[in-house]
């Protein structure tokens, strides 16, 4: 697809905060991880997610050492399931169906790239009845987004700089322009506007719907 910034031949979009707002679930998450520590959560929801920070800061934050990726995904498997459990759902992003469908009608394939456990992508994208938008579904395996944007660009054999990564972390834009991609801020998700904005991404969205718009794409 032809957009401003030349031909488009790839799309990659991450999960959490751009296709799906997991961020109720993942807040409450972080909250049963602090108690079972014996701690409490000194921020509340509107905070929670305005801060540089990982999962894996946090969990060192409530005095949780974990060396291995396996075990730092089982305590979130644990307790995002917990949340789930208490009808603290994820639901889908406004405005993601029409987004993909014009997306696919201009013959661009895409691939979801997430940090989210790999299970949790495929139950939500699963649950929202877009799986068959998407070529593949890429959870997290503890592999640095960038260094997956690149390998996926050398797979599909295409240029970065025909591919375009959608996002809504200050992560998923260093991602991006580390990879060679374009990049696409949303502020549907985890991180701020003023926070998108400092890191400077190609495209600063309020949405999907905002974020085609802006590309004019044809």
């Amino acid at each position: 697809m032809k957009t401003k910034f030349g031909e488009i031949k790839f799309a990659f979009l991450d999960c959490s905060g751009v296709i799906s707002d997991d961020r109720r679930p993942v807040f409450r998450c972080s909250q049963l991880i602090a108690e079972s520590k014996g701690n409490t959560l000194s921020t509340n929801f509107e905070n929670a997610f305005a801060r540089d920070k990982t999962f894996d800061d946090f969990l060192r934050e409530q005095g949780i050492e974990l060396d291995e990726l396996s075990d730092r995904q089982a305590i979130f498997r644990k307790y995002y399931e917990l949340a789930c459990a208490e009808g603290i759902v994820p639901t889908i992003i406004p405005g993601i169906i029409p987004f993909l469908i014009s997306i696919r009608e201009k013959g661009v394939p895409m691939i979801v790239i997430s940090a989210h456990l790999q299970e949790f992508i495929e139950r939500e994208i699963e649950s929202y009845h877009i799986t068959s938008f998407f070529k593949e579904l890429k959870g997290g395996t503890g592999e640095e987004k960038a260094l997956v944007l690149k390998k996926s660009c050398r797979e599909l054999k295409i240029d970065p700089c025909e591919a375009i990564f959608f996002g809504d972390m200050i992560f998923d834009v260093r991602s991006g322009k580390e990879a060679g991609v374009k990049t696409v801020a949303v502020t549907t998700g985890y991180h701020t506007k003023e926070m998108l904005r400092k890191e400077n991404p190609d495209v600063l969205a309020s949405s999907l719907v905002d974020a085609y718009n802006q590309l004019e794409i044809k």
